[in-house]
């Protein structure tokens, strides 16, 4: 049969039969079904905030023990890792976080190696790596995290483990391409990847939370998160950052006074649904 496609302005997407019942909000009526096939450009439906926690909460998988450590250093994969036959290389320069990566993986019996080398003719400045090799660790990422930044992704798995791991995983991604800007007026938090999949995967992610993120694409390629300021306490409650000036950066964002302005329309009377 025929399908209509849907995709909201925060950037969730989804595909259903015309017959498919959907909800929408009205003017007069409040919240009704409509069928796919009478939806039109520019109604309100609803979409996720809070996901629901698994009830057979994973605490371990395939023998890793799913703590919050473990978690920031899959995020911190996804984010600025890469995996060639079985050495891991995650690309980052500031202490705090490669030093972390090391004794993260340290309790887990593996030796990793912190390598700087100064690029005197790259505008990029000197370029910071943590290496380690080890087969079954390097096997795991690839098959549950993809390989290559347009390839990365959420493993199914993660959507069933505890809370702890997936804050882990959210503040070691945004500890490495997370971006905290605080300046007046324009405070946001961001984050950017080629990979579509990973980038929708991890708006799931923060929606165990409460914490309500929009995609968008910039430049064509570039698949952005944007976290609007209002949710800034959360995120820094519940998710734990590692790199220092993004944590000040957040404070100052958690700390502005001007007023909160919406740019996604919040739908009353809806109670938890």
């Amino acid at each position: 049969g025929k399908l209509v496609r849907v995709k909201t302005r925060s950037g969730r997407k989804t595909c259903a039969t015309l017959s498919h019942s959907f909800l929408k909000r009205t003017s007069d009526s409040g919240i009704i079904p409509v069928k796919g096939s009478e939806l039109k450009i520019g109604d309100y439906i609803p979409v996720i905030k809070q996901a629901p926690i698994n009830k057979n909460t994973l605490y371990e998988f395939e023998g890793y023990e799913l703590d919050k450590d473990f978690g920031w250093f899959i995020g911190t994969y996804l984010a600025d890792g890469n995996v060639n036959y079985n050495e891991v290389t995650i690309s980052k320069i500031i202490p705090e976080f490669y030093k972390r990566i090391i004794d993260t993986l340290y309790d887990l019996n593996i030796v990793a190696k912190y390598q700087q080398r100064d690029k005197r003719h790259n505008t990029y400045g000197p370029e910071g790596k943590t290496k380690f090799n080890d087969k079954k660790l390097s096997s795991f990422l690839i098959k549950h995290f993809g390989n290559g930044s347009e390839n990365k992704k959420i493993s199914s798995f993660v959507f069933q483990s505890n809370l702890d791991f997936i804050s882990g995983i959210i503040g070691g991604y945004f500890d490495g391409d997370g971006n905290f800007n605080h300046k007046e007026g324009k405070q946001m938090i961001r984050s950017s990847s080629i990979s579509e999949t990973l980038t929708e995967d991890m708006i799931l992610l923060l929606s165990y939370f409460g914490i309500f993120g929009s995609k968008c694409v910039e430049k064509k390629v570039n698949h952005t998160i944007q976290i609007p300021r209002k949710y800034g306490k959360i995120f820094r409650d519940r998710i734990e950052l590692t790199v220092i000036n993004k944590k000040s950066s957040l404070d100052i964002i958690c700390s502005a006074k001007q007023p909160i302005q919406e740019f996604i329309g919040v739908i009353p009377e809806i109670s938890p649904l």
